[in-house]
């Protein structure tokens, strides 16, 4: 198993967290975000290390669905699609999550899923 991290980018004025990621290579990640229109606003970035990829990407997901950030996508209530925010948000879950056995089989799944992929 190789190791992975965990970090959030945070604006430290506001308190906003902007975005969180998973990644092998920390370094390398960061020097690909500072080309992102809104890495300007990240004054603080915070970091966890995770013995496995699979327990970093179960815990971005659970930060993200968590913190809400505004650049993520993925996993974030605040960028899913209308339809699942209302009646079907039960529908959404059971399906995302209970057929998937690994958090890289559900981040998969929930990236089709936001897309739009049938």
């Amino acid at each position: 198993m190789s190791a992975a991290w965990v970090y959030t980018m945070w604006n430290a004025e506001t308190g906003e967290p902007i975005y969180v990621g998973c990644t092998g290579n920390l370094g390398q990640r960061m020097r690909q975000h500072e080309r992102r229109w809104w890495y300007p606003q990240v004054t603080w970035i915070g970091a966890v290390r995770f013995e496995s990829r699979d327990e970093a990407l179960e815990a971005e997901s659970v930060r993200i669905h968590k913190l809400r950030p505004r650049v993520n996508r993925q996993f974030n209530p605040r960028c899913t699609p209308a339809w699942v925010e209302t009646e079907n948000a039960a529908l959404f879950d059971e399906y995302l999550y209970g057929q998937s056995t690994t958090p890289r089989e559900r981040k998969s799944e929930s990236l089709r899923l936001l897309r739009g992929a049938a």
